[in-house]
């Protein structure tokens, strides 16, 4: 499932002046769209749904690969994870 995505980058609003360089990242980190620092602009990209909803990311199979959740240790997470 493919989904359009689009970002309003904005460099200054009521006084204040932002650092600007608004990106949209894919999940693999690659940048699919990326603002300036001195304009004001909208940034489009297409991304895949259910590549975002994949956990488990290979950039080489089997030479780098990333699972988001293998190393997760809840029991560190302390009261993050205890019910009131």
């Amino acid at each position: 499932m493919r989904s359009s995505f689009t970002w309003t980058h904005r460099i200054s609003e009521r006084g204040f002046r932002f650092i600007g360089r608004s990106k949209i990242i894919h999940c693999s980190g690659v940048t699919l769209a990326e603002a300036g620092a001195a304009d004001e602009v909208v940034i489009h990209a297409q991304l895949r749904l259910d590549e975002a909803r994949e956990k488990h990311v290979v950039i080489k199979k089997n030479e780098f690969e990333v699972s988001l959740f293998l190393g997760r240790r809840p029991k560190f997470y302390g009261l993050l994870s205890d019910e009131a």
